[in-house]
């Protein structure tokens, strides 16, 4: 235990993982930080991953503080997933990790460094890396710098994040959250299932809480065929995340905070992006093509995002 430290609950998250899971929850394990308590939660897997899971339990529960397993009988999806992790949790801290990813071994000793040393920070934003399952190489994800000078400044509130997030799906990668946050705000939004971040980081936002960006790599994050992930194909304008987003959700939870004309622009930079998917999302389409085109160069959020840039370079 580290006397005087916060207790961290990781959550890992599972799903039909068994091919993974192991290595997820061995990098726990090897925390140099280690007031951790570990909870597992699964989401009606229908492999091996809960045998799995209980095995390694019972051979490495010493390790930590506390461990928890939850299953459901149903499949509910990633947002369900995490609230259940999450309502289990004793820690004052809390980080998530897919049970196809895995972290750095400082990852959580980094984390708490930074908490500490910034006493007014409930949400972190980390960096990750990514593990490509076919070269099987590790790279750091390019990010978005301009925009991650704007969003994570200094100077920027909570209040300007979140008008950021309105107009702009903007990532905010490996989170580790203050637990009394995430109940205050109502937890993961289980209408979408399968897009738990985005809506949460609005949320969070919307509720005052600035989203501190550590300019750190802390986590792997596992590219591959069968990954519930945003991955991109070769000759795709749009990843099958933000496809899903889009097609099932119509970004609703950014829809319903907007007004007058705010709103009716969004409608139209919705139609764009719907357009290029119903006609296949390809490089090899046409109209795909052509809509996409519409979309980079009229989309009224686009122009916003400039402009934030720009206005950046001049503060």
């Amino acid at each position: 235990m580290n006397k005087g430290y916060p207790l961290v609950s990781v959550i890992v998250i599972t799903y039909n993982s068994s091919d993974f899971v192991i290595e997820a929850l061995e990098s726990i394990k090897a925390q140099t930080y280690t007031s951790i308590e570990l909870i597992i939660t699964d989401d009606c897997s229908s492999d091996r991953t809960v045998d799995i899971c209980m095995n390694w339990i019972e051979q490495n529960r010493t390790f930590f503080a506390n461990v928890i397993l939850v299953t459901h009988p149903v499949n509910t999806g990633i947002s369900g997933n995490c609230n259940r992790g999450v309502k289990r949790a004793n820690g004052e801290w809390v980080k998530i990790c897919a049970g196809d990813d895995f972290l750095y071994k400082d990852a959580i000793e980094k984390y708490v460094k930074f908490i500490m040393e910034n006493p007014d920070a409930k949400v972190v934003s980390a960096q990750i890396s990514r593990y490509n399952q076919v070269t099987q190489q590790i790279s750091n994800t390019a990010h978005d710098t301009d925009l991650d000078n704007v969003f994570f400044a200094a100077n920027t509130s909570a209040k300007e994040q979140y008008e950021i997030l309105l107009s702009i799906f903007f990532q905010g990668h490996a989170l580790f959250l203050a637990k009394e946050v995430l109940i205050l705000i109502g937890l993961f939004d289980e209408r979408f299932p399968m897009q738990e971040d985005f809506s949460l980081r609005i949320r969070l936002t919307k509720y005052g809480y600035k989203i501190h960006k550590m300019f750190e790599y802390t986590q792997v994050h596992r590219d591959y065929l069968y990954s519930v992930s945003n991955t991109k194909e070769a000759k795709s304008f749009f990843s099958k995340n933000y496809c899903r987003v889009i097609v099932d959700y119509k970004l609703l939870y950014i829809s319903e905070e907007l007004h007058g004309i705010r709103y009716l622009l969004f409608l139209y930079s919705l139609w764009l992006k719907t357009q290029v998917i119903k006609h296949g999302n390809s490089t090899e389409s046409f109209l795909s093509s052509l809509f996409y085109l519409l979309d980079k160069v009229t989309d009224p959020f686009k122009f916003y995002r400039y402009y934030l840039i720009q206005k950046n370079k001049f503060i």
